[in-house]
């Protein structure tokens, strides 16, 4: 039996339709349809430039395995406190992560999965 998984699947987004039943669609089938205002516009821009940088998205992807403290981050980026932190600080205030103290530490994890739904769906895209 010969495995292709080099085939990655389309990523779909769950909606309700017309009768209140949830069913699963591919996005740009949706976009058309729906309007977005200027907010969700600077919000959506917000999170597309957290992800503009190769540290960010490389914590961002550490972060999807669950929360980390920041001596981790720095432990598995191989970059300096100072660099984590300032990464950190620019994700924080894009709505990307969210952080709480632990003692003297501060404990990092994803707001959401809207990081993890951009950065799936830019790998899953056929260049």
């Amino acid at each position: 039996m010969d495995n292709d998984f080099t085939a990655s699947p389309r990523v779909q987004v769950v909606v309700p339709d017309s009768s209140g039943r949830y069913e699963m669609v591919d996005p740009s089938t949706i976009l058309s349809h729906i309007s977005v205002t200027e907010e969700q516009q600077s919000a959506i821009l917000s999170t597309v430039r957290a992800l503009d940088s190769r540290l960010r998205l490389t914590i961002v992807l550490l972060l999807s395995d669950g929360e980390r403290r920041v001596h981790e981050l720095v432990k598995e980026t191989g970059a300096s406190q100072p660099l984590v932190s300032q990464h950190l600080k620019v994700l924080k205030e894009s709505g990307v992560v969210t952080s709480r103290r632990v003692g003297r530490e501060k404990v990092y994890s994803l707001c959401s999965n809207t990081a993890a739904t951009i950065i799936l769906a830019c790998r899953q895209q056929e260049r």
